[in-house]
């Protein structure tokens, strides 16, 4: 599965973009990954999501995730994704940072 996550706005108006490859990725993370695509139901939501209110220095994202069936982009301001959903993309971004400090470092 392929996940891609695109975010941009907040406070400082800086973008990030980081792309994962669950299976190249250990097991426990892959797993943890996938299950919370499957838990969010991301395949079944629409392609855009809004929140009642858009707070200030809200961060709005651009998610694509492909498995070997399907492929589907969902954007979003913060507010209107998931608990699961934003825990998605806060891990993505995160083992993406990883992903990059260990590039550098090699």
């Amino acid at each position: 599965m392929i996940i891609q996550v695109e975010r941009t706005g907040g406070f400082a108006g800086l973008s990030m973009h980081a792309v994962i490859d669950t299976e190249r990725l250990d097991a426990e993370e892959r797993e943890e990954l996938e299950d919370l695509v499957e838990k969010s139901e991301f395949f079944r939501l629409p392609s855009r999501l809004t929140a009642n209110t858009l707070a200030v220095n809200q961060f709005e994202y651009i998610i694509t995730i492909e498995d070997e069936v399907q492929r589907h982009t969902l954007e979003a301001h913060e507010e209107a994704l998931d608990p699961r959903l934003l825990e998605l993309v806060r891990r993505v971004l995160r083992l993406a940072r990883r992903q990059q400090r260990e590039k550098k470092d090699d």
